[in-house]
């Protein structure tokens, strides 16, 4: 039997040598691995030429392994997570430990050179426009490390490239593919490309279609949890009209659908008392410091001086899930998001350099209806205890303009480029609050806190974001010899950002039942609006010095910063002067070295690395000024460190058989995390000090060890079919879900297996993912527990864990015309 455990590094070491142990090497003579070329630093080059850490996945790859989403990325990639936040469309994927809690995210993720991620508002962290399923790729690369210079400013701790599949010049072709599994999963896609004019005028369609029923249900109402359903579209056309001039333009469309999530509501489990922590004897009486010792305390006393939280590892199963139903009958719809984006790229070859031209749009609405608080416990009539609905019309578009020259001058490769990005994004929420129990005694004077929801939310409210980003760039590339070369890299980066908020919270008009006015009533909403905004420069520069002491053989080391800008917090917010949060820095250093042996048989590549990151943004708890109510909040993180290294192999043994692995050792620490005297009663409580400081403690989210390992044996069959067989191994180590290291999510290996047969137009593939059926927490969420308040008030903690697809069993069919 196989177990997962900590063991599975060694397992994983095991089975490799196994497998190498029984390689006859006499057949291997004439095997060799195939040439990856990649476009990371904006010109075709051979991956093992590059001086970066970069994984990239072929065409043939992506489509037998099924990957459509970030999170089947991240799967593969040791040093890459992805994370989900409280909604199904707050997606937080982080590269080598510098997690996006807050803010932009932290990696570049770009389609066709365009950068689809961005920034929510109301919630603060995530993007929506990571969930579309992506269609018909020709390859992504992950490059690691900061890649600000040629990617913007969201390439922070790196960049995922999809570069999508262009229109063929050659002659018409396409491609169906049909898919169905458990969980009652179908899916079908199709493609169809070839010349309008010859050499001069291509096309290409595609289609594709995804429906999954989900694979747990819901204990409290029955409904499906984790279904989806997917309907999307591409049109590209290329045009040549000479040998020196081509333009490329793309269009892409989808329409998603998700049921709530199979999250698991995990209350808190323990009680700890506040360092420092006051009770007062009556409401609005003086403070008294709390007894050392709470036994035989009042309960006016006990509640006042200790707070509780979640300590420990993060399991559940489906009969932990609680969500409730909608209030106004049945169940809450879910996600449904449309996602457009069109790319336009013009390249003009001269005999003074290549111009390149580039336009991208993007457009994403997504709207969310789900249980806010997640759980359906009872309560009694003297708790303060709310239920909430999520309602939330998210809206972001923007659009990107991209310049670039590059020449080449003798031993020297220039590029200099100019950027222009502006987006708008905006939120109309209209998410309630209520009393648990309508019979609660707080539903009377003085709360007068409201019973039950209205069918119509009161005075939703409006939020908007724009940003105008202006860069310019430039990269020289100096072959300094046969065996060495130098490039400079640097980008000049502005950011201008206006925030607005109508001034009210959704605890006021939710939950007090006051009417929003301006100027507001003594004790009143206000609806007069708020305004604030950044404006911010930063220069970051690249480095980077490689040796080849044959070929084959390289070794390189790289400095870069990368920038991300700050922002306002507008969670619950009346006043935006004091809910700014600064810029992320950091500064990296890397050494590695890229090889191949036994006549390119097998490849070796090794990086280092080590971050000194700074101002990270972070979520924490803060005291409004204006309700004196304790909400969310965002800070910066004094100082990050993160030490690293990454290794992995590729082996070609025969012809037939091909070993991989990838090995990634991420150590991040706090080594300045301070929160202060406005430390909450709940951050002390956590951090176990007065302060809230949290500093020495490990990174949350961050895996410290990563591998992959992979097999993959493919022949022909005396009738001239072919077959093959692949596994795949996936192991992460245990990671803290909280700053303070006080709960964790457990280790776990994933084995996913694939076997398949293929004629000259067709393939079948069947494939088994989580062959194991490991049910382990893989991705969880904090959050603010609105159902359960304590100590006056105070909302207390809780997480929301995501149960993992189980066992996935299913058929790929292929056909090609």
């Amino acid at each position: 039997m196989f177990k997962v455990g900590w063991d599975c590094p060694r397992r994983g070491a095991v089975l490799l040598s196994a497998v190498a142990a029984f390689i006859p090497l006499s057949h291997a003579q004439d095997a060799g691995l195939d040439e990856v070329v990649v476009t990371a630093r904006k010109v075709e080059e051979r991956l093992q030429d590059v001086p970066l850490s970069i994984s990239a996945f072929g065409s043939q790859q992506i489509e037998r392994q099924g990957i459509t989403r970030l999170e089947d990325v991240a799967k593969l990639v040791p040093g890459l997570d992805f994370d989900l936040g409280a909604f199904p469309n707050d997606t937080r994927p982080a590269i080598r430990g510098m997690q996006n809690e807050r803010g932009r995210p932290s990696v570049a993720v770009l389609l066709d050179g365009q950068d689809i991620g961005g920034e929510n508002l109301y919630i603060a962290g995530g993007t929506g426009s990571l969930n579309a399923r992506l269609l018909d790729l020709e390859r992504i690369e992950v490059v690691k490390g900061p890649q600000s210079v040629l990617y913007g400013r969201s390439a922070f701790s790196g960049a995922v490239n999809y570069i999508s599949k262009k229109p063929s010049m050659e002659a018409w072709g396409g491609r169906v593919e049909l898919e169905g599994g458990t969980g009652n999963t179908r899916g079908a896609r199709a493609s169809l490309t070839g010349p309008v004019i010859s050499e001069k005028l291509a096309v290409r369609f595609n289609v594709s279609s995804f429906e999954r029923d989900g694979f747990y249900d819901n204990p409290v109402t029955g409904e499906d949890l984790g279904a989806e359903r997917s309907l999307g579209g591409a049109l590209s056309v290329l045009f040549k009209p000479t040998e020196k001039l081509s333009v490329l333009a793309r269009y892409q469309y989808a329409d998603d659908e998700f049921s709530q999530l199979a999250g698991a509501y995990i209350g808190a489990n323990t009680t700890v008392a506040i360092p420092g922590g006051t009770f007062a004897p009556f409401p609005g009486g003086p403070q008294s410091p709390c007894p050392t010792d709470l036994t035989g305390a009042t309960p006016t006393v006990f509640a006042a001086c200790t707070r509780q939280t979640v300590i420990g590892g993060i399991a559940a199963a489906e009969s932990d899930i609680q969500i409730s139903a909608s209030p106004f009958g049945g169940t809450f719809p879910g996600l449904d998001q449309t996602q457009e984006n069109g790319t336009l790229e013009a390249t003009l070859n001269t005999f003074a350099g290549d111009f390149t031209l580039m336009f991208g749009y993007l457009r994403n609405d997504a709207h969310s209806i789900i249980d806010g608080d997640y759980n359906d416990y009872p309560v009694g009539p003297t708790v303060v205890s709310f239920s909430a609905a999520v309602n939330e019309l998210y809206e972001n578009s923007h659009r990107n303009w991209e310049v670039r020259w590059s020449n080449a001058f003798g031993p020297v490769d220039v590029i200099v480029g100019a950027q222009l990005f502006k987006e708008t994004s905006s939120l109309i929420s209209g998410s309630q609050f209520w009393l648990r129990n309508p019979a609660s005694i707080f539903g009377g004077p003085p709360f007068f806190f409201r019973a039950a929801p209205t069918a119509a939310p009161p005075f939703p409210g409006f939020y908007a974001r724009s940003t105008e980003y202006q860069g310019a760039f430039g990269s020289l590339q100096w072959q300094i010899n046969d065996r060495a070369r130098l490039a400079i890299e640097g980008r000049y980066n502005d950011d201008e950002l206006d925030y607005y908020t109508d001034g009210f919270t959704r605890l006021q008009v939710g939950l007090q039942g006051l009417t929003p006015s301006c100027p507001p009533t003594p004790g009143g909403a206000s609806s007069c609006g708020d305004r604030a905004s950044l404006s911010e420069s930063k220069f970051t520069p690249r480095v980077s010095l490689d040796y080849k002491f044959r070929d084959g053989l390289m070794a390189y080391a790289t400095y870069a910063q990368g920038y991300k800008p700050g922002g306002y917090n507008v969670n619950e917010v009346t006043d935006l002067s004091q809910q700014g949060y600064l810029s992320e820095s950091v500064d990296t250093y890397e050494v590695g070295v890229k090889t191949d042996w036994l006549d390119r048989r097998l490849l070796l590549n090794a990086a280092a690395f080590f971050n000194d990151y700074t101002d990270q943004q972070v979520g924490i708890q803060r005291i409004d000024d204006q309700t004196g109510q304790t909400l969310s909040a965002i800070a910066n993180a004094g100082a990050v460190e993160i030490k690293g290294l990454e290794v992995e192999a590729v082996w070609r043994a025969t012809q037939q058989l091909s070993v991989n692995a990838f090995y990634a050792l991420t150590d991040g620490d706090y080594t300045e995390f301070v929160i202060g005297p406005l430390a909450t009663a709940l951050q002390r409580v956590e951090a176990g000090n007065v302060t809230g400081d949290f500093s020495g403690n490990a990174v949350q989210k961050t895996a410290k060890h990563a591998f992959n390992v992979g097999i993959d044996y493919r022949d022909a069959l005396s009738n001239g079919m072919k077959w093959f067989a692949e596994g795949n191994v996936s192991y992460r180590s245990e990671r803290f879900l909280d700053e303070a290291n006080l709960q964790t999510m457990p280790s776990y290996a994933l084995v996913d297996l694939r076997a398949g047969l293929s004629g000259e137009r067709w393939a079948l593939t069947a494939f088994v993912n989580n062959v194991f059926d490991d049910d382990k927490i893989k991705n969880a969420a904090r959050f603010v527990d609105v159902g359960r308040t304590e100590g006056f008030g105070a909302p207390g903690r809780a997480v929301l864990a995501y149960l993992p697809l189980p066992r996935v069993v299913g058929l790929r069919l292929e056909l090609t015309f």
